[in-house]
């Protein structure tokens, strides 16, 4: 974003200006700057990041959640098993790999376990296993008799059919969709999903994991990526095009940091 460089631009040349020379400098730099795409760009998101937030704010109370469970330590389990504890959570990972939990286990205010009945203390469990339908819906059956009736369960799934996850459970009003991006420690995007079976107090307390874990919530609904993995597949496809078109992934790559992408 131009608008950070020049102000700390103005902030050095501010050392040896004059006062009222600083502020003229510093008025003009800024009305040049709010008629720009960026400002305006800068304006919605402020606006719409508010209306994400309110659209996933229950009125239900949402219960203090003190221990979240993670099922799955490798490289997406252990990054949320991080930043849970960042935030103060006791975290729980489970993975029938040692090898995978020797890799967290050493980690503050982290426990690492290959018995999946350890997981029963949690007020929430993420699914963070391999992205397979049939082994995220063989964990659901395998944990939800260990947990308490007041635990929810999360699936950190990018593209498959929550519902059809549900379908596998015996109470899937506590079941929801809870995408990460990676690296979750430092994405500051998480995508609540409902189900059809979703209930309010579940809903609540996703809202509350994500406020405290500092994050922006978006709210999605079913359907093949969600909001943001949709929205990069067109994203990716244009790119693709312009690759056949003629021009090599570097030029596109190029293009797109300059464009503002940081990552290209």
């Amino acid at each position: 974003t131009p608008h950070l460089l020049a102000a700390v631009d103005m902030v050095c040349a501010g050392a040896s200006l004059d006062g009222r020379e600083a502020l003229r400098r510093e008025r003009a730099l800024f009305d040049d700057f709010r008629v720009t795409d960026e400002a305006a760009n800068l304006r919605y998101l402020f606006f719409a990041k508010g209306r994400a937030a309110k659209a996933v704010r229950s009125r239900t109370p949402a219960p203090q959640i003190t221990t979240i469970g993670v099922a799955g330590a490798g490289t997406m389990g252990a990054a949320l098993a991080g930043a849970f504890a960042a935030r103060g959570y006791e975290v729980i990972v489970f993975d029938s790999n040692r090898a995978a939990l020797d890799r967290v286990a050493d980690r503050s205010g982290i426990s690492a376990t290959d018995s999946i009945s350890d997981l029963g203390s949690a007020d929430v469990v993420v699914d963070a296993v391999f992205e397979d339908m049939d082994v995220k819906k063989s964990l659901l059956r395998e944990i939800e008799p260990h947990l308490r009736d007041t635990a929810v369960i999360v699936s950190n799934t990018s593209y498959l059919d929550l519902n059809e996850m549900a379908s596998v459970l015996t109470a899937p009003q506590r079941f929801a969709g809870l995408h990460f991006f990676n690296p979750p420690d430092r994405n500051p995007l998480v995508e609540i999903i409902r189900t059809a079976t979703t209930d309010e107090r579940t809903l609540a307390v996703l809202s509350a994991l994500v406020t405290r874990l500092g994050k922006t919530p978006i709210p999605a609904g079913i359907g093949d990526g969600f909001v943001a993995n949709r929205v990069y597949a067109d994203y990716r496809t244009q790119a693709e095009f312009l690759v056949e078109d003629g021009a090599s992934p570097a030029e596109v790559d190029a293009a797109l940091v300059e464009l503002g992408f940081a990552i290209g």
